[in-house]
């Protein structure tokens, strides 16, 4: 949280659970990594807190190799300028000149190519210490067309940038359909509901879903099984309403 956010903000969470996500990412990881040495006796741990100081990337090697404590920048880059979020004159961009070629291309696109004359933009390093000014030289032209309008023409340049989509519009976008990530699939409850498939694809096609998620008490029975628990012990959990199945019985 504190590499996110803003000096105004403050730090700020992510919009996901990322912790609980990379925990689990990595403990498959390790588990694929078990079977494939066929050890006889193996065991795979991950944490938390390791799985979060394991993404830090390059944030982390900042400290531990310079001493130096990141904080938050907002949208911007922590080292490359200009890279990040700019205005336009209805919604705002993400763009990303990081190369003397990206930069020179992107002046020309906004109409102020003389801006890589400019001594306060010579380079990026130099570009960090007057990001400020960039932006509003940059916004002052930007803010004058539409974002479609300099998205097209920012591509044409090979200027890296995109659209700042919102859930329903990453939805919506072109290539998630033909990605075929979202999923018809069949809920003895709800009927047929769309759900998002894993981002993995084996042999050419995507990995497909094979279940949906399980009814309250669907597998406490079979749980209990395979840990070893007869089934005399596990009727009495039932019945005093420790374990919970479903209502089916099932």
């Amino acid at each position: 949280m504190s590499i996110t956010g803003s000096p105004e903000t403050g730090p700020l969470r992510s919009g996901i659970p990322l912790a609980d996500n990379l925990s689990g990412m990595f403990a498959a990881l390790g588990i694929c990594a078990a079977l494939v040495g066929r050890r006889q006796s193996q065991t795979v741990h991950t944490s938390l807190l390791e799985s979060v100081i394991g993404v830090l990337t390059f944030q982390g090697q900042r400290y531990l190799s310079l001493s130096e404590v990141p904080d938050g920048v907002g949208n911007d880059h922590p080292v490359v300028v200009p890279y990040g979020v700019f205005r336009t004159a209805d919604s705002p961009i993400n763009l990303a000149a990081g190369t003397a070629a990206q930069f020179g291309a992107l002046c020309a696109v906004v109409g102020r190519p003389e801006l890589v004359l400019d001594p306060r933009f010579e380079d990026s390093q130099i570009r960090r210490g007057h990001k400020d000014d960039l932006r509003r030289e940059l916004e002052s032209r930007l803010v004058m067309r539409s974002s479609s309008e300099w998205l097209a023409e920012l591509k044409e340049a090979s200027v890296p940038c995109g659209p700042i989509n919102d859930i329903a519009q990453a939805f919506g976008e072109p290539q998630v359909e033909a990605l075929q990530i979202v999923q018809q699939v069949e809920h003895p409850v709800l009927g047929t509901i769309p759900i998002a498939r894993g981002p993995l694809w084996m042999d050419g096609a995507p990995t497909p879903i094979r279940l949906v998620a399980p009814q309250l008490g669907q597998h406490s029975v079979e749980v209990l099984e395979q840990s070893g628990i007869d089934d005399e012990r596990i009727a009495q959990l039932v019945a005093q309403g420790v374990v919970a199945v479903r209502s089916d019985g099932v």
